[in-house]
């Protein structure tokens, strides 16, 4: 469950920057970013799983461990930042979006 948690206060913020980043740099740019983004998870995962031969070392596993073997309000509390980040960046993508409409 921490796992869900963490992917979860990941993603939230990561997904308002990519809506700032479509509205402000268009689609193209958008494109490129993804595919250098995946490109860029799966080398580090081969390079980490290499290395150490398995999962145990990868880097953000001990977050996990340490958010799991922590007090409730541990994760709670990571999944309110994600919120308020992901409030702010949104409100902020939103002004964003109306300065390049503004434009046309």
């Amino acid at each position: 469950m921490t796992l869900v948690n963490l992917a979860c206060a990941v993603s939230l913020p990561l997904m308002a920057f990519w809506y700032i980043f479509s509205w402000r740099f268009g689609m193209p740019a958008l494109t490129v970013c993804v595919i250098a983004f995946v490109v860029i998870d799966v080398a580090a995962a081969s390079i980490v799983n290499f290395e150490s031969g398995d999962w145990v070392g990868a880097p953000g596993i001990p977050i996990a461990r340490r958010l799991a073997e922590g007090p409730w309000y541990l994760q709670l509390g990571l999944f309110v930042i994600a919120l308020a980040a992901y409030y702010g960046l949104m409100r902020a993508a939103v002004r964003v979006k109306e300065k390049c409409e503004a434009c046309l």
